[in-house]
């Protein structure tokens, strides 16, 4: 009997967390069309957090990916592990590219030039609108992804 008692809550806890799963999965996307936060926007129908301190969170509906970047000023120093990416330091961005998966949950580090790259020939952003995000951050970013689909 007492395993019975058990299982019951054990089973309806579980039975629960499976059918609340799609409901999170895709929260930030009626969050963004409900229209109620202004630091929610959806810039090429991707759910984009820009936090008041300078944390701004994407969640990529068609890749599976969760980006997650920091103004590299505002950072104050809790990426000191990233790794750099640019021509003479740890990596090279054409590197980048094509091992991301290696770098999975690690800070990285892009100076505002080396962002623009990344925009350009990472995401295909135009290169003019990749400039103007760029000189948004003139410090460089600090980037974190973790593949979530």
């Amino acid at each position: 009997m007492k395993k019975v008692k058990f299982l019951v809550p054990a089973l309806l806890v579980l039975i629960l967390s499976v059918v609340a799963m799609p409901v999170m999965a895709i929260g930030p996307f009626q969050a963004a069309e409900v229209g109620n936060n202004p630091n929610l926007s959806l810039p090429a129908g991707n759910p984009t957090l820009d936090t008041p301190s300078g944390v701004h969170n994407l969640w990529g509906e068609f890749t599976g990916i969760f980006n997650h970047w920091i103004n590299a000023s505002k950072g104050e120093g809790k990426m000191n592990n990233a790794v750099i990416v640019g021509p003479n330091a740890d990596v090279t961005l054409s590197y980048l590219l094509t091992h991301l998966s290696e770098y999975e949950n690690t800070w990285i580090y892009f100076s505002q030039i080396g962002f623009k790259a990344f925009l350009i020939y990472g995401q295909g952003i135009p290169a003019e609108e990749a400039e103007e995000l760029a000189s948004i951050y003139p410090d460089g970013i600090y980037w974190h992804f973790v593949y979530v689909g």
